[in-house]
């Protein structure tokens, strides 16, 4: 007689057992679960990335067309106009702190990058940045918290390459910055 958990094939010569079948569907289920994992974290990754571009969008919507195409410059006495720089120097600096955390996808990170580097290169975004986080930083010592990211990014803003957030954050924690 054979044991109860091998079956025997309609010619008898076939003999599977539940175990060996165990021991090919865990692997396989294993490396089911990693993969709907895998997805799950880069949906999740997209939908965060995507809320920045939604706000980004919204900013934007708030900035004369020809600003942003820098056919003229931007009206900073404006109290609305100067908010909208402002909350995008705010998304800027979330951006930096979230790609120096490596939240933020490389590759997603080079495209935010040119976007954001074109708008610091361009004379309303250079003059809003200097109004609103670079002179006060400069007045008042606390300032300087507030946009860590984003004064160190202006000073790459003429690099041809992509500037990392992530190589500098690396530097401070190797030689002791802590911001």
């Amino acid at each position: 007689a054979r044991p109860p958990s091998t079956v025997t094939g309609h010619d008898g010569g076939v003999d599977i057992s539940w175990e060996s079948i165990a021991s090919v569907a865990t692997p396989i289920g294993l490396l089911a679960t990693i993969y709907q994992l895998r997805q799950a974290r880069q949906a999740l990754r997209d939908a965060f990335e995507r809320s920045f571009v939604d706000r980004y969008q919204h900013i934007a919507a708030q900035i004369d067309l020809d600003v942003l195409l820098e056919r003229q410059r931007a009206d900073l006495t404006d109290p609305l106009v100067r908010r909208a720089f402002f909350d995008y120097f705010v998304l800027c600096e979330e951006e930096l702190y979230f790609r120096a955390h490596r939240k933020i996808d490389a590759g997603t990170w080079k495209d935010w990058w040119y976007g954001m580097r074109r708008h610091l290169k361009s004379a309303s975004f250079a003059q809003a940045f200097e109004e609103l986080v670079a002179a006060p930083a400069r007045v008042h010592t606390d300032d300087i918290d507030r946009f860590p990211y984003l004064l160190e990014a202006f000073e790459h803003r003429e690099d041809t390459g992509i500037y990392s957030p992530v190589q500098t954050s690396a530097l401070r924690a190797v030689v002791g910055i802590v911001r």
